[in-house]
């Protein structure tokens, strides 16, 4: 009977151990659980952070899309302005001619004042008108280039300059 009575002993500590690591397995597998929970309640706070981040990243895409649309425009802006500096650099160009017909002219003046004294005060108003002119011309040219004033306004200036070289030939064969 004692083998019996150790039989039952240890199949009770049996049953008893196997409880206990039942137990114990319950709530290990509870505590796992709770893991599990804690990492799937973070997976959504990380969730919402991506995607807000993607937000965030969709932002600076446009933001970035419109900077380099308005970049686009600056270049527009930029490339008008060089063919414009381009039609400023030739009216330059028409000046300096102009300006170098007008200092042939004066200097013309000038040997035939000593010749002609009846047309001297001619000569002087006309100088003066010169001088004027391109005074008035080169103002204007200025005033164009800082108020980009239309092609009709530097018309009537060339049309003025033709005029007054015309007049100048004029007042040379009298």
């Amino acid at each position: 009977m004692e083998s019996k009575e150790l039989l039952q002993v240890i199949h009770q500590q049996q049953k008893e151990f196997q409880e206990e690591v039942r137990v114990q397995f319950v709530s290990m597998n509870g505590k796992f659980q709770k893991i599990d929970n804690q990492f799937e309640k973070v997976n959504g706070e990380f969730q919402k952070i991506d995607d807000r981040f993607e937000k965030v990243n969709g932002e600076f895409q446009k933001i970035d899309d419109r900077f380099e649309k308005v970049n686009g425009e600056f270049q527009k802006i930029d490339n008008q302005f060089e063919k414009v500096n381009g039609k400023f650099q030739k009216i330059d160009d028409q000046f300096e001619k102009v300006n170098g017909r007008f200092q042939k002219i004066d200097d013309q003046f000038k040997r035939q004042e000593q010749h002609q004294t009846n047309l001297e005060e001619k000569v002087d108003i006309l100088t003066a008108q010169t001088n004027n002119a391109v005074k008035s011309l080169l103002e204007k040219m200025t005033d164009i280039r800082d108020n980009m004033v239309d092609r009709y306004e530097i018309d009537f200036v060339y049309e003025k300059i033709q005029y007054l070289e015309k007049e100048i030939f004029k007042l040379k064969h009298e």
